[in-house]
């Protein structure tokens, strides 16, 4: 059994049985530096990378989530809200928040689905 599932006084591991986001904010509270996922240092690749801790992470996406929600308020309904930008940390970012608020996020390529079929493209 993993520590944080430990932690947090399961009885059994609680896989398949928690949103994304409270497994980043368990994890994070536990292992706050373990690492999430690198970012570039600056434009280029060769300029390096930056590695993107599991509190940092956790920080980013509540602020995210409270800033939307502040925003366009709590999702009713399994509203989607869909993000299209560059695929990095960020659409991470905004994905978890939205899930937070109570969103069904949308993925870019169901972006493009949906403007191919609606005509709207």
């Amino acid at each position: 059994m993993a520590k944080f599932e430990v932690a947090m006084n399961a009885s059994e591991p609680l896989y398949g049985q928690r949103l994304l986001p409270v497994v980043l904010r368990d994890v994070s509270r536990l292992e706050p530096n373990k690492p999430w996922g690198l970012t570039l240092e600056g434009s280029e690749a060769s300029q390096g990378f930056r590695t993107v801790s599991m509190s940092q992470m956790a920080k980013a996406v509540n602020a995210t989530a409270w800033w939307m929600q502040s925003e366009f308020g709590r999702g009713e309904n399994s509203e989607t809200l869909a993000y299209i930008g560059i695929s990095d940390l960020r659409y991470q970012i905004v994905h978890l928040a939205s899930i937070m608020c109570g969103y069904k996020g949308s993925r870019p390529e169901g972006a493009v689905l949906w403007f191919d079929r609606s005509d709207a493209g």
